[in-house]
Parts: C-alpha cells; sequence; structure tokens
C-alpha cells in the first residue's frame, strides 16, 4: 500500500482492514450527512417537490383514504405540479434507466 508522499509498504489484511474501517468513521458519516443536504437542498427544495408533497399530504389525508385507492384522484388534482417535476426529474430517470433499464422501468411510476 502506498501514495505518491510516502514509500510503498506491505500491510496485512487485518491492518488494511483497520485503515479501511478508519477511514469509513470519517467519510461515512460525512457522506450522509451531504447527502442528506444535497437531497433537501437541490432535489426537494429547487425543484418544488417539497413545496408539492406539502400541498399534497393534507389531500391525502383529507380523503381518509390511506389504501391508494384515491391516488388516480391525487394524481389528477395536481396533475399540472406533478408534470413541471416530472420534466425537472427525466433527465435523471433517463440516465438511470441507461445504465440500469430493468431496475429504473420496474420502479417508474405510470405516466
Amino acid at each position: 500500500m502506498w501514495d505518491d508522499r510516502t514509500p510503498r509498504k506491505k500491510v496485512t489484511l487485518l491492518e488494511l482492514e483497520k485503515k479501511v474501517n478508519d477511514m469509513y468513521q470519517i467519510a461515512g458519516v460525512t457522506f450522509v450527512s451531504v447527502t442528506h443536504r444535497y437531497l433537501f437542498r437541490n432535489l426537494l427544495t429547487d425543484t418544488g417537490t417539497w413545496e408539492l408533497f406539502g400541498k399534497m399530504v393534507p389531500a391525502i389525508a383529507e380523503s381518509g383514504e390511506l389504501d391508494g385507492s384515491t391516488d388516480a384522484a391525487i394524481e389528477e388534482r395536481f396533475e399540472p405540479e406533478l408534470r413541471t417535476i416530472r420534466e425537472k426529474f427525466a433527465p435523471l430517470i433517463a440516465f438511470i434507466e441507461s445504465k440500469a433499464p430493468r431496475v429504473a422501468g420496474q420502479q417508474a411510476p405510470a405516466q
């Protein structure tokens, strides 16, 4: 194991595992925090998704049916806003489908 500033050094598998675990203790926590921040700021807030979610939840609760039976009516009610959000996410969906078409196709919402 080596980098550009230190000479090569052989390490045992247990030493390597400890080094990787030490790096994860720092990077793992940071990664989760950064992804949460990105999710809320860039994906939810900047796209209008969070605001729409705030409108849709009371509409779903008012329907009194939490079994999914009113999903079509809710979608129809918020269709213009949903269409805008779907358009914003179209490049991401296309990218995911190009890399994993079977998985993305199974989870994609009906349009």
